[in-house]
């Protein structure tokens, strides 16, 4: 309950950043994203902050 009402008082661009932020840190863990089931979790985190997908490194290596 309180990370949810911490998580409400959050600013919305805030969510976003936050979300991008954990997703980027989450994928740079991953050595082989081929079968790390954590892409996934980087992947939803990531897709919560997309319109601030503008780290190339980061986007290619989850293409990958």
């Amino acid at each position: 309950m309180v990370r949810d009402a911490a998580y409400r008082a959050t600013p919305e661009p805030e969510r976003a950043r936050l979300h991008y932020r954990i997703g980027a840190f989450l994928a740079e863990d991953i050595a082989n994203p081929a079968t790390d089931d954590r892409l996934f979790s980087a992947l939803d985190q990531i897709l919560l902050g997309i319109d601030l997908l503008k780290e190339p490194p980061v986007g290619r290596r989850l293409v990958q």
